[in-house]
């Protein structure tokens, strides 16, 4: 019988995904342990089973992490990367476009670009329209990973279609009709794709999102804005997959309901609870009840953010200007009160 490891219940992939990520990812450390640890995850990887298995959200958590670090959004699947960025240049260029099958064949275009091939297409005909992915002759890492390629492109379908409901609207989620996969059907249900609720075609030619053919005339949003698009998409992904989940016998705290303000590009106090509907009094309160204060909780968002820039390769002022320091000199007197070292001996670490 499978465990879920972190929280108990809900979507989940198996264990061993994580075991292929670390494998893919493994020449820049053991960067998918240290994650889970500083996601609050378990960490036996070693010593979890074939039918163990991760909570679908917390999985699509460590992939975001993932790639910011490596400055890989394939996270090392593809000979050929995708810098952090890429999604908000599909997204942008979609989002210019009237209608959703424009905007759908303007995604197709740019990730073809992308990925230096026609892997991406769409497909309408009198009942559907659908989002098509043929991998045969993608240049893949590890040819010999199959079972890894087929779970991670089936969390890019997941990703795909959380990024077409950004651009169209929630209504979208209901005209999704069906989704392929080229693996073959698994013994037992894999609920990372069941999370989605429409049936499940194994064994097919491609991987494919089948959309009600009302859906190509659905409006798009607009251009995005704030947060790079990438971010946006794990948000919306972690939010579907939670709605649709049991539900947890805790409440979020105050404190986590304010970092996910920060995730979301809020930082403003005053904004940040209107956004909870509280007062700011009334939110410095309920954050002093749980033993910390709005100032320490930002301090440690941006302290968060400032070592994945630092990983990425940004230099000082150009972080400092990204987090809203007057220069890179507070910015480095900032980061040495909060960790006990320089920006470049964190970096030398």
């Amino acid at each position: 019988m499978a465990r879920t490891l972190g929280f108990d219940g809900g979507y989940a992939v198996p264990i061993m995904t994580l075991k292929s990520l670390s494998i893919m990812t493994a020449a820049s450390g053991d960067i998918v342990a240290r994650i889970m640890r500083d996601l609050g995850l378990p960490q036996n990887l070693e010593h979890a089973g074939p039918e163990d298995e991760i909570n679908l959200a917390d999985y699509f958590r460590v992939l975001e992490q993932v790639s910011l670090e490596i400055g890989d959004e394939t996270c090392r699947l593809s000979q050929r990367s995708l810098m952090p960025g890429s999604t908000h240049f599909v997204w942008s260029g979609a989002a210019g476009e009237g209608e959703l099958r424009a905007a759908m064949k303007r995604v197709a275009q740019a990730y073809n670009m992308l990925h230096g091939g026609h892997y991406n297409g769409v497909r309408e005909d009198a009942d559907s329209i659908t989002y098509l992915i043929d991998d045969r002759g993608f240049p893949y890492m590890r040819q010999d990973e199959q079972g890894y390629i087929h779970i991670f492109l089936e969390c890019v379908l997941v990703f795909l279609h959380c990024t077409l409901m950004l651009l169209a609207g929630d209504a979208l989620d209901g005209k999704l009709r069906k989704v392929w996969t080229r693996r073959p059907r698994p013994e037992g249900h894999r609920a990372h794709l069941e999370f989605l609720g429409v049936p499940i075609r194994w064994n097919a030619r491609t991987y494919a999102l089948s959309y009600d053919v009302s859906a190509a005339s659905l409006s798009v949003t607009g251009s995005p804005t704030g947060l790079p698009a990438e971010n946006a998409v794990y948000r919306k992904i972690v939010d579907l997959i939670e709605a649709r989940g049991p539900k947890q016998p805790t409440r979020m705290s105050i404190a986590d309901r304010v970092c996910a303000q920060f995730e979301h590009g809020i930082s403003e106090q005053s904004l940040i609870a209107r956004a909870l509907g509280m007062s700011v009094a009334t939110l410095r309160r309920r954050l002093a009840d749980e033993g910390v204060d709005f100032r320490g909780l930002k301090q440690r968002a941006l302290n968060d953010r400032a070592k994945i820039l630092l990983r990425q390769g940004y230099d000082l002022a150009e972080i400092a200007d990204l987090l809203d320091y007057a220069d890179f000199r507070s910015f480095t007197r900032a980061f040495k009160a909060q960790n006990g070292l320089t920006p470049a001996q964190y970096k030398q670490g």
